[in-house]
Parts: structure tokens; sequence; C-alpha cells
């Protein structure tokens, strides 16, 4: 038995109890980044964060809490002038709407970087 009646079998599971007694929690899917939010669905869970975005792991939810690769596709820059919105769809989900400078209205961060110069976005 390790500290406090511990009777992990590795480090990995001794680590893992540590951080449950540490947040309070019963299991670790429990320990979600700031701002993020479990839904329960029938068969699935989804974690929606503070932006709108959801995804299907909390691996995922920290990966774009911490700013890694996981967030780069979604968190992508737009051009000088736009403005992203969440548009709410019947059943919960969620569209994204961009709103260019002269209220032309695209539905993808590519198009409005084509709207706006000729091309450009992610690999510019």
């Amino acid at each position: 038995r390790g500290p406090g009646g511990c009777t992990a079998r590795s480090v990995k599971q001794a680590w893992r109890a540590q951080l449950k007694v540490q947040a309070g929690v019963a299991r670790l899917d429990q320990l979600l980044p700031p701002g993020w939010a479990k839904e329960e669905r029938p068969t699935y869970s989804l974690w929606r964060g503070p932006t709108g975005k959801t995804v299907n792991s909390i691996r995922k939810a920290w990966a774009i809490h911490r700013g890694g690769p996981a967030a780069s596709r979604c968190d992508q820059a737009l051009p000088p002038g736009w403005s992203k919105e969440a548009v709410p769809l019947a059943g919960g989900r969620r569209r994204l709407r961009l709103v260019g400078p002269e209220g032309r209205v695209v539905n993808s961060i590519k198009r409005a970087w084509r709207v706006h110069g000729g091309g450009g976005g992610v690999g510019a």
C-alpha cells in the first residue's frame, strides 16, 4: 500500500488516483478544462467549450484549451474586419457563420479568406 492506503499497480494508476482525490471527483472524465461542459446523449457524450465548439473526448477538449494541434483548425485567424458567430440549429447543434465588413456572409474560414483577398488562409 502506498501513501493514504493507495493500492495502485503502476505509477500512472497512482497518479490518476491522486488527481481524483485532489479534485474531489470519482472519475477523471469529470476533470474538464475551465468553461467546458459535458453533454450526455443517448449513446455517447460530447464536451462543449466556451466558444461553442464540441468535441468527442476529454483529450481533445484539453488540447483545444491548451492551444494544441486540435485547436488549430477551429480557431484559425479570420481576415481583418470579419466576425464569427454560432447559429443555433434545431436539435441543439450550431453552425459557423462568418460576417464580413461589407455584410457578406459565408460559412467557412477558407471562404472568408477567398472573399477577403482572393486566397490565403490556412497556409498563407
